[in-house]
Formats: C-alpha cells, structure tokens, sequence
C-alpha cells in the first residue's frame, strides 16, 4: 500500500502523469482520487493494467466488430510519441549493426517501436473512455524516423459506442 498524494490515503495507487502550469510530474493517485480527475486531459495513467475496468473496452483496426453494432460516435482520438531511441536502445543495438547489413531484424528498435505502439494504444484508450466510449474503431499507426536516433509514431481511431446486436430469429 502507497500513500496517495492527492488526498494522503493508504491505497492501492496508480501512478500518474500531470502535465500544468508546472510542467510534467509523476504522483500516485488512489482510486477514488482518480476518478475524480477521470475527465481531466491533463491527467494521465502511466499504465493502463493498473486500472479497473468498468465495462469491457474493444480495439480493431477495421471499421466494426462483427455481433455487435455501433449505437453512437463520440469521435476521433489521436496521439504521437516523438522519442529518442536512447543509450539503452543504442547499447542492446550494436549487435543490429551486423544485422542491418545481412538483412537481419534490428531486435532493439523494433523491440522499442513495439513498446511505443503499446503507450500509444494505452493513451488511445485512455482518451477514448474519457469520451464514453466503450470502443476504438478503425485504428492505424504511421512511423517515420526523423533523425538517425529518433522515432516518431503516431496513431489514431475512432471512438465509438458499441452494443450487441439482438439476433434475429430463424
């Protein structure tokens, strides 16, 4: 048990991001402090697994999910990441140097570039709740490197209502 920092109670925390007027900091929130700051964009969970789930959330990258049918749109929710791919990626990295020039996986980036997709689908999901969404649709991720030791991803869906369709008798 962590003390929370908002409100000073003994509890189960997750850590937070707050982006103000003073810059970025992290802090640990209880579950009621968090829900209280639950449609606050400048509070931000830094890990979605930590939170309890009020109703299940669905993602795909097509535009429906096949028994259930979207009852309303709540709109589009976007995100980038523009990071460095850092010392630690540039040490594990080395090795990739070899694999660059036979045509091999460069393990260390794309392990990193899979870490950045999971952040992004993290925030996405994130921001679409904050919405009332119970669904991402259509979701896509572009890449570019704009420097040598730099990535950029961003991704994008729409968030969505979705409900189950009533089956139709026979």
């Amino acid at each position: 048990m962590k003390t929370c920092d908002q409100c000073g109670k003994k509890a189960q925390t997750v850590e937070v991001r707050i982006t103000d007027e003073m810059g970025v900091r992290y802090c640990e929130f209880c579950p009621d402090c968090l829900k209280k700051y639950w449609n606050d964009p400048r509070v931000l969970p830094t890990r979605f697994k930590d939170l309890p789930d009020a109703e299940p959330f669905f993602m795909t990258t097509t535009n429906g999910f096949e028994g259930y049918r979207i009852v309303e749109y709540k709109g589009i929710v976007f995100d980038e990441s523009l990071t460095g791919i850092g010392f630690r990626t540039t040490m594990k990295s080395f090795g990739d140097m070899f694999a660059s020039l036979s045509g091999d996986q460069m393990k260390a980036v794309t392990d990193r570039m899979g870490q950045l997709k999971e952040e992004l689908v993290f925030r996405l999901k994130y921001k679409a709740r904050q919405l009332g969404a119970n669904a991402l649709v259509g979701i896509d991720f572009e890449t570019t490197f704009p420097g040598p030791d730099a990535i950029m991803m961003s991704a994008n869906g729409t968030a969505v209502r979705i409900r189950k369709s009533k089956e139709k008798p026979d």
